[in-house]
């Protein structure tokens, strides 16, 4: 059994994973917005000159959008469609709905790069495009693989959603598709909304007429969305947030899952039904509203925070994500062996780490349904490092509201728990960078 101990502030108490990144004051501005009436198109027009002119396609989410691409590019049924091998299921499970077949590519433990060897051994000629996507607020080089996109004539779409730095970054120049979630959880939420950066005009015109053909997002909806995550806001703050997970434990239940199923963009059934609608106006004026105030020095205070953490740890576990390029560590994800029972550890001094993930090796997505399998089954050879990373991550926490001196805390006590990194799959060992026993820490 896990008990929440008093953690040195005199109270039970918990420091969540991930905090939704909005205020108050936002959230009712949203609110209000839902009552009174607004220009769409100028909206619209905001957001464009925002991120960028004449290139910029607004939709409901990513999935909307990745979903509306791949109706309108209109592949033959059975056509490829490369992808890493580690993500969230409903990209894969978007590709098989239309008729498609996604071909997962291993990725590199460290970079957490597609392996551009075997991106280069899957590329037949049924493939039509490569989707990479930058996964945990890193970034994956893409100098080598727009390379080898321009080679063999295939379409390159770039996955953001987490990896969104302000106008720092808005994709890279050789893709042909970038795309950026603003959805509940992500950095600078407007707790919806996908803006995708097309480079060529053509393709851009067909997707916002087909766009028009979908009906567009109630603003009740909204509201009621906006409800359901102010209702989060308020659960997230530590003495409730402490009350739940112990209460969630007296009474047998999960505390851990029912913080994975409300972080869900669109939970239950009719998937395609949610996810194929324009945006609310409310919506667009929140995002409008967040594109334009963003601070980008929100993200150079969570890089500084995040290097001094991997610094505390690095030498007995993997901080997935570091060696990416510009890590800034929108989560903080660790591999560890025997992750479960560090996590209860953790748990009981009051840090909200977890194990579950949005994350799954591609050939574990089942079907179009989403479902996916959670056996220990043999893993397939092409994908062992995403099953690799799959099996042995952990969560930190690790929003901005957590004081430094508590991070060091959580660090020295993973460390005092005995964590150590697992053994990597062979294929990565040439790939491993250890460190030598008793090298400095910080910590």
């Amino acid at each position: 059994m896990v008990d929440i101990k008093n953690n040195g502030d005199g109270i039970c108490s918990m420091w969540v994973r991930k905090k939704i990144e909005i205020t108050g004051g936002e959230l009712l501005r949203g609110v209000f917005s839902c009552c009174l009436p607004a220009n769409r198109e100028q909206l619209l027009n905001e957001i464009e000159q925002t991120f960028a002119p004449g290139q910029t396609f607004v939709c409901l989410s990513i999935r909307s959008g990745f979903d509306l691409f791949l109706r309108t590019m209109n592949w033959p049924a059975g056509s490829e469609i490369v992808m890493s091998g580690l993500t969230i299921p409903d990209m894969p499970r978007i590709v098989r709905r239309n008729q498609l077949v996604p071909v997962g590519v291993d990725v590199d433990v460290d970079t957490l790069a597609p392996k551009l060897d075997a991106l280069r051994a899957s590329i037949n000629p049924q493939t039509k495009a490569i989707v990479v996507a930058h996964l945990f607020g890193g970034r994956v080089e893409m100098d080598a693989i727009v390379a080898l996109a321009q080679e063999h004539g295939l379409m390159l779409v770039e996955d953001c959603a987490q990896a969104y730095v302000g106008n720092h970054y808005r994709g890279h120049s050789g893709t042909d598709v970038s795309m950026f979630s603003f959805g509940p959880i992500k950095t600078n939420t407007a707790l919806g909304g996908g803006v995708f950066v097309v480079r060529k005009k053509s393709l851009l015109q067909r997707l916002n007429e087909s766009h028009e053909q979908w009906r567009v997002n109630g603003r009740w909806s909204f509201a009621k969305r906006i409800m359901k995550y102010a209702g989060v806001r308020f659960i997230s703050t530590r003495l409730i947030a402490g009350t739940i997970a112990r209460t969630a434990r007296l009474l047998g239940s999960d505390h851990d899952g029912l913080a994975t199923k409300m972080a869900r963009g669109f939970p239950g059934p009719r998937f395609f039904d949610k996810i194929r609608q324009q945006p609310s106006t409310p919506l667009l004026g929140l995002l409008a509203k967040k594109l334009q105030t963003f601070d980008p020095e929100f993200i150079a205070r969570r890089i500084k925070r995040g290097k001094n953490s991997t610094e505390c740890l690095r030498s007995r576990v993997d901080v997935l994500g570091s060696q990416m390029s510009e890590p800034t560590f929108w989560v903080f994800p660790i591999l560890v062996n025997d992750r479960t029972a560090l996590v209860k550890k953790l748990w009981a001094l009051g840090f909200d780490a977890t194990t579950r993930s949005s994350l799954v090796p591609i050939n574990r997505v089942l079907d179009d349904s989403g479902n996916y399998s959670e056996s220990d089954l043999a893993s397939d050879p092409q994908l062992l490092n995403s099953h690799f990373i799959f099996q042995n991550l952990v969560f930190l926490p690790f929003d901005v509201s957590i004081p430094e001196d508590k991070l060091t805390i959580m660090a020295r006590a993973i460390l005092d728990a005995g964590a150590t990194r697992p053994a990597r799959p062979i294929s990565s060992l040439p790939e491993l960078k250890t460190l030598a026993d008793g090298e400095h820490s910080l910590c």
